[in-house]
């Protein structure tokens, strides 16, 4: 059972970074982890043109206390 619950939390931390890095910060991660134990901050990245987006949202405090963990599929 803890083996079950370890894999599942694995693929959910897995499943947020590849949401919060996107495709290009995923492929990076996967890179760094097929390297071995020790993560390398000085891996080399690709260049790739990407747009940012910001949005305030008001009361979003309010929202993320409220939905606690929904929130991401909130935001999304």
């Amino acid at each position: 059972m803890e083996t079950s619950l370890l894999e599942q939390t694995l693929y959910k931390i897995g499943a947020l970074m590849a949401i919060g890095y996107g495709e290009a910060g995923s492929e990076l991660i996967a890179k760094n982890m097929s390297k071995g134990e020790s993560v390398n901050p000085m891996l080399p990245g690709d260049k790739i043109v990407a747009i940012f987006g910001f949005c305030d949202i008001r009361k979003f405090t309010n929202a993320t206390e409220v939905l606690r963990e929904g929130v991401m599929l909130f935001v999304n």
